[in-house]
Formats: structure tokens, C-alpha cells, sequence
């Protein structure tokens, strides 16, 4: 799982990945985490409403973003949000996986990144964790995380366990993830991160709703083509380790 401060959200900046914290989990927050992670795994597609709402220390008021998630295995992804930041205007970042490429279109820099995707991808770079890269990633993806139940919390209408992750940043400084897991349907309705607590200067929540499996999509769904105008980067492939060759 991955990473990512606004800051560079908006500087149109690729975000760094998280390292999982090898570790024995808490037995229940453990088989709630891998259920969520079933759960997403399973489907075929999956579509939901998204809020971010993301707050960093030198602006007076949270940056939120609101948009939709669009995703169909094993490589297509669409991530729209927009929304105001204080002194800034109005923001939009674009996600697109076209089964092909991956594209982060930045509005407010006037760039898109662009990379060629995986055939199958575990996980995809942007602003979000688990709820969305779960998708993808499924069941696997949790067998290595240390957990620890927090409680249980609603979210809207829904009764929610709360599950605590523990990951560690690149620079092995420690980092929290907070999940809100569907106690009767487990499906991840928030995910937070990020903190003071952690040495950052953001934090974000991500809130998600009218969250669905299974509604028909096809390839062409996610075609994507940046605006005109915008400034394309195409990050340089790394480099090959004697195993990949």
C-alpha cells in the first residue's frame, strides 16, 4: 500500500510507496481486514461516490475534493475528483488506467504523468489506500499487515469495525492507516492517514459511497485522452535488476 500528501497531490508529483510492516495481526481486526480485502478482490468492477477531505497545516480550513471511482480488473481505473483549495481556486485530478497506460492529470499544474501499467497491478499511485488498491490487490495484499481493532463507529448509516494498520514510510519512520470496515457487508467505507502524529504536516480522509460491484463496464469505458494543452511527462522506466531481465 502506498503513501501520499496533498502537497504533492497537487504539485502533480509522483508520491512515494509505503513498505507493509511484516507482523503478527490481532485476530479479529486480521480476519475483518482480509474479508474487506476479499470482498474487493472478488469483483469483476466496482464504481462509488468519493470525498477527500484533506487537511494540511498551513491552510485555515480542510481541502475537500468530491468525485467518483470507476475500476474493472485487471487494469482499468478511472478516479475523477475536483473541488476549492483557499487561495488556490478550484482543483481537479484525474486517475485514468486505460488498460494500457496510467495517467495523474493534474489541473492546477497544467501536467499529466504518464506510465505504462502492469498487466495485472497489485496496486495504483494516487490518493487513496486500500479502498480502492484492494481491488486489485485482494485478499493477498493483507496477509502481511499488522492490525489492531479499534473499535466499531458508523459511517453514514452503517455500522462500521474500525481497523488500525501498521506500515512504515521509505525512511522506516513508523505510519497509521485507519479503516472503517462494514460490519454486515465488509466493505471499506473510509480510510484515514497521514498526521502530525507521524511527522506530516497533511492528513486525509477518504469517504466512500454508493459503493457497487458488479455494474457492466467495458474497455472502452475507460478510455482517456489528456486535455489539450497539457504538458505530458513521461516518468523514465527504472532500471532493471538481473531477476527482472
Amino acid at each position: 500500500m502506498n503513501r501520499r500528501p496533498v502537497i504533492r497531490l497537487l504539485a502533480a508529483a509522483a508520491l512515494a510507496a509505503c513498505v507493509a510492516l511484516p507482523a503478527r495481526a490481532d485476530d479479529k481486526s486480521d480476519a475483518v481486514l482480509k474479508a474487506a480485502f476479499k470482498k474487493l478482490g472478488d469483483a469483476k468492477t466496482m464504481t462509488a461516490d468519493i470525498t477527500c477531505v484533506i487537511k494540511v497545516e498551513v491552510l485555515p480550513q480542510p481541502i475537500e475534493l468530491k468525485g467518483t471511482i470507476v475500476a474493472m480488473k485487471p487494469n482499468f481505473l478511472r478516479v475523477e475528483v475536483k473541488g476549492e483549495v483557499p487561495g488556490v481556486g478550484e482543483i481537479q485530478q484525474v486517475f485514468a488506467a486505460d488498460g494500457k497506460d496510467y495517467y495523474s492529470y493534474n489541473r492546477s499544474a497544467n501536467v499529466c504523468l504518464k506510465a505504462k501499467l502492469d498487466a495485472k497491478p497489485k496496486e495504483f499511485l494516487g490518493m487513496w489506500e486500500a479502498e480502492i488498491d484492494a481491488f486489485f490487490g485482494g485478499e493477498e495484499s493483507a496477509s502481511k499487515l499488522e492490525t489492531s481493532s479499534s473499535g466499531v463507529e458508523k459511517v453514514g448509516d452503517v455500522e462500521c469495525d474500525i481497523v488500525k494498520v501498521q506500515t512504515k514510510f521509505p525512511d522506516g519512520l513508523p505510519r497509521t492507516l485507519t479503516y472503517a470496515i462494514g460490519k454486515k457487508d465488509p466493505i471499506i467505507l473510509r480510510a484515514s492517514f497521514g498526521g502530525p502524529g507521524e511527522g506530516q504536516r497533511e492528513a486525509q480522509t477518504n469517504t466512500l459511497k454508493n459503493v457497487k460491484f458488479g455494474v457492466e463496464k467495458e474497455k472502452k469505458d475507460f478510455a482517456y485522452e489528456p486535455p489539450k494543452g497539457v504538458r505530458v511527462i513521461t516518468p523514465p522506466s527504472p532500471p532493471q535488476s538481473d531477476k527482472d531481465k
